[in-house]
């Protein structure tokens, strides 16, 4: 592992830009970047080895709800103008009963009857009863496009591009493994087979419903070119709500100058990220626009969230894991279980949604008298009512300054690289962090949060419709 001491940052960017040197190898269909569907994942492979991370286990097996199939976005009877992708584990509001979608539902419910929301389940974990009225399910479309590839072939010339991109791959990064490369390979000839096949079905759907806009999710790092690629063909704007942390070495944002400076590429792009606060826009290098407009619902949570009042002689911690360093915030919690007097604190471990299905790992926290799990719920809603912040690298870090929380970041490369130093106060291990609680006092802590949560939500998003894309409402 590289020393703390290295220049992380040239490191990073180095990696980047000798992995970035592969879009020169393209598919037969629509000649797109073989490195694109894998680029991600192909990342994490190489950064793995410099420096290390966990992985989470996704190996779940759940069975399938009759609703994904009886919710087929096909059905619709009628034309939308905004059409929303989104992921189940955007859902992690409830409002009125019903699950909320924090990411999409505010924006949709702006012009409700003229919205969609098509869902992915996660899993096939649905979170229903949905707050949001017209919402249906793609994975119809998913099981649908697997069936019809059982019956095609992988052509010869994506075959021998593959070979050829996987050779030079291993070439350039002699450190990836055998079984990763295997991984990678597998990947691109599924992924080839089955995009032409996305490609007509999202055609069709497009044509059926009639949109003006796409929102997408996890768009720029080509995780979803089966949706945006028929919108593009289709002119249709396609947009991305920012959903998570964005820095300038998250990688999925930020992509080598020779990347940003071929504009053939920008087809592969969503048109525009939509971003939370004007910080973020400084935060990626990439082939898309850039707009402000908002994050309705930190600020709709402030104006009804009240402290809880159960529990005030002890004051609450609350620890935001992550699903690459489980092990090690499952040891802080069990530390300071031991180490902080019951009377004094009650703690709170609250898992990233990707370690949820890895809870072998942590479920044992449960048995300590002053630990909770809360692996449901809004963030918000536990960020508000904690009195102390642990966390590593995520958006939490940044509404937690919303409610004027100092966030107590665990320091090593990945916060390092995802965090400014500037926000909140670093630990390297127990000791420092007990020290930190103790004489804890966020009551000296104000920070003007305007520059990272934009409050005007609405109205940007109206007029982002109306003016930027020529939209008639």
């Amino acid at each position: 592992m590289i020393g703390l001491s290295s220049n992380i940052f040239n490191i990073f960017n180095d990696i980047v830009f000798k992995v970035d040197s592969l879009f020169q190898h393209n598919f037969s269909f629509k000649d797109i970047p073989i490195l694109l569907p894998v680029r991600f994942t192909l990342l994490l492979f190489i950064l793995e080895k410099v420096f290390p991370f966990q992985w989470f286990d996704s190996s779940e097996k759940v069975e399938l709800p009759i609703s994904l199939f009886t919710t087929n976005p096909f059905f619709s009877e009628k034309n939308y103008k905004f059409l929303f992708f989104t992921d189940n584990t955007n859902c992690s509001a409830v409002k009125d009963g019903k699950y909320f979608d924090v990411i999409h539902d505010y924006f949709a419910l702006v012009y409700e009857d003229k919205s969609v929301i098509i869902q992915h389940s996660n899993n096939k974990n649905l979170r229903e009863p949905r707050f949001f009225k017209n919402v249906y399910y793609n994975d119809y479309i998913d099981y649908k496009v697997q069936d019809i590839a059982k019956t095609k072939v992988l052509y010869d010339k994506d075959e021998k591009s593959i070979t050829k991109f996987c050779k030079e791959l291993q070439y350039l990064f002699p450190q990836i493994l055998k079984n990763e490369v295997e991984i990678i390979k597998k990947r691109l000839e599924k992924f080839a087979v089955t995009i032409p096949i996305y490609y007509n079905e999202y055609i069709r759907l497009y044509d059926k419903l009639k949109p003006s806009v796409v929102f997408l999710t996890e768009a720029i790092d080509g995780h979803k070119l089966d949706r945006l690629l028929p919108a593009k063909e289709m002119s249709i704007p396609v947009c991305e709500f920012q959903h998570g942390l964005i820095s300038l070495y998250h990688f999925s944002y930020n992509y080598s100058q020779s990347v940003i400076e071929n504009k053939n590429l920008a087809k592969f792009f969503p048109d525009y990220i939509l971003t939370f606060g004007d910080f973020w826009n400084t935060q990626m290098r990439n082939l898309s626009k850039v707009r402000t407009i908002g994050n309705p619902h930190i600020f709709e949570k402030r104006k009804t969230l009240k402290k809880e009042n159960s529990d005030l002689s002890r004051k609450k911690i609350l620890v935001l894991s992550q699903w690459t360093v489980t092990d090690r915030f499952v040891k802080i919690t069990e530390e300071l279980s031991r180490e902080l007097s019951q009377s004094d604190y009650q703690i709170i471990f609250r898992p990233h949604p990707n370690e949820i299905s890895s809870k072998n790992r942590y479920k044992h926290l449960e048995a300590l008298e002053n630990v909770s799990l809360q692996e449901n719920g809004d963030v918000l809603d536990h960020l508000y009512d904690s009195e102390i912040i642990i966390c590593y690298y995520s958006t939490s870090i940044f509404e937690s300054l919303a409610f004027n929380k100092v966030p107590l970041i665990l320091d090593d490369i990945w916060s390092k690289l995802y965090i400014p130093n500037d926000i909140g106060i670093r630990f390297s291990n127990i000791q420092e962090l007990i020290e930190i609680i103790k004489n804890h006092d966020e009551s000296k802590f104000t920070v003007d949060v305007s520059k990272y949560w934009e409050s005007n939500w609405k109205n940007n998003y109206i007029d982002f419709l109306k003016n930027e894309l020529q939209i008639v409402l």
